[in-house]
């Protein structure tokens, strides 16, 4: 494509000889693919289009021409379809724009691929929900217009690339969300600070989240192995197994930041005129990825080893002093990487004067502005991505704001850190 460096003109940068293009590669799940493969190896293209930003290239699915450009400019061995829309209500609203991302630009993608490997992420609800576990061989019956785009979309990648395709089910995800918005399970963190006002949520339909990371952990592993085996083709479902109702999220997450739950009230039968159609429990049973030998691990992340993979351990502090009330001690673990300074820094060293020499730029810490509780906040300055002073994240100190994106404007990043952590909470509490 015309203005967009490949990355293959400069022969003194290594540049992996693996190449894989990933669509939707913005949202919530192709960001954790585009990261797994690029961390293990990989040379890498992420597409996107409405959020496309500089390090992505802007591609417009339902261009025949443009699609084909990418994938000639680029020659991928393998590319991961994860561009799609996935909110059920939307595409009941805009069923034509939808079936457009979700089927036209499938069968533009799987014409344009040839021989080139193609993981399609489909999703649990081509199945009705009625009979679980749903076997990859068992006939989908979708209740509503989003499961029927995603099936048709599996048809056309299977129609126009039998003997390179393969189709990935997925269910509910969880991840790095960059709003609470992206992620049916976060989405929830809304419903339960709303503590003033009470609010119904679902408690009828099973869900099965699985986290994002697992899942690109899944299609690298697919795409590794079938480069070197043919007959990985076909469907393939993946889940993790922990099962609960959106309520019980609901509920879980109150209980892990101390707030109030009886506001939330269970909600036992969909109402009518309620949205989209969902399956009442379209769990995914997932023996033919678990007949294949190494490397995929179907336990799917325990939702408590989320916080694991996505905290990490702080460097000690090494300034004089101790630390200053409200901040954690020097050797507590789980604080997430996001926001701390490039200096060896945790907790704000004591001192009411000035800021501490060895300690370039920190200013002094102004009374009341950080609650005296364990857990870390971020670095207190814009610039390192933390909340500003005086105003911590309200009823927590678990959200964390990443460092803002470019001066594009965009809403900053929410971080792994809190979704993990509310998973990891959840888990606790169900188990």
């Amino acid at each position: 494509m015309p203005g967009f460096n490949y990355g293959d003109d400069q022969d003194e940068v290594y540049t992996p000889y693996r190449r894989v293009l990933v669509t939707g590669a913005t949202g919530l799940l192709g960001r954790a693919v585009y990261k797994e493969f690029k961390n293990n190896d990989w040379n890498v293209l992420g597409c996107g289009y409405n959020r496309a930003r500089p390090c992505f290239l802007k591609c417009n699915l339902l261009d025949e021409d443009a699609v084909r450009g990418v994938i000639q400019g680029f020659q991928p061995h393998v590319i991961v379809h994860c561009a799609a829309e996935r909110r059920p209500d939307v595409v009941e609203r805009h069923t034509e724009a939808a079936m457009n991302l979700n089927v036209h630009a499938c069968s533009t993608l799987a014409k344009e691929a040839g021989g080139i490997f193609l993981i399609y992420i489909s999703t649990d609800y081509v199945f009705d929900g009625r009979n679980p576990p749903y076997g990859e061989n068992d006939a989908p019956n979708p209740l509503n217009l989003y499961g029927k785009s995603k099936l048709e979309g599996e048809r056309e990648i299977l129609r126009h690339c039998p003997a390179g395709a393969a189709v990935l089910r997925v269910p509910i995800l969880f991840g790095e969300v960059e709003k609470v918005e992206e992620s049916a399970v976060t989405v929830l963190w809304d419903r339960v600070q709303e503590g003033a006002e009470s609010c119904t949520i679902d408690h009828c339909q099973q869900r099965f989240p699985t986290y994002t990371n697992d899942v690109a952990r899944v299609c690298r592993n697919m795409a590794e192995r079938a480069l070197q085996d043919q007959s990985l083709r076909g469907i393939f479902h993946y889940s993790a197994k922990e099962q609960m109702t959106k309520y019980e999220i609901a509920c879980a997450i109150a209980d892990a930041f101390n707030l109030p739950s009886s506001h939330l009230i269970p909600m036992t039968e969909q109402p009518a005129g309620a949205g989209a159609q969902r399956p009442q429990n379209a769990q995914l049973e997932c023996s033919r990825l678990e007949l294949l030998e190494t490397n995929f691990s179907f336990k799917g992340s325990p939702l408590i080893c989320s916080v694991q993979m996505n905290y990490e351990q702080p460097p000690p502090y090494t300034g004089p002093g101790p630390t200053a009330p409200g901040y954690p001690p020097p050797v507590a673990p789980g604080y997430p990487a996001q926001g701390y300074p490039p200096q060896p820094y945790q907790g704000y060293p004591v001192n009411t004067d000035q800021p501490n020499p060895g300690y370039p730029n920190y200013p002094p810490e102004p009374p009341g502005s950080y609650p005296v509780q364990p857990g870390y906040q971020g670095y207190p300055q814009p610039q390192y991505g933390g909340p500003v002073y005086g105003e911590p994240p309200k009823n927590t100190v678990y959200v964390v704001e990443q460092g803002r994106r470019d001066d594009s404007g965009e809403q900053a990043c929410l971080t792994a850190c809190w979704t993990a952590l509310c998973c990891c909470c959840l888990w606790d509490m169900l188990t």
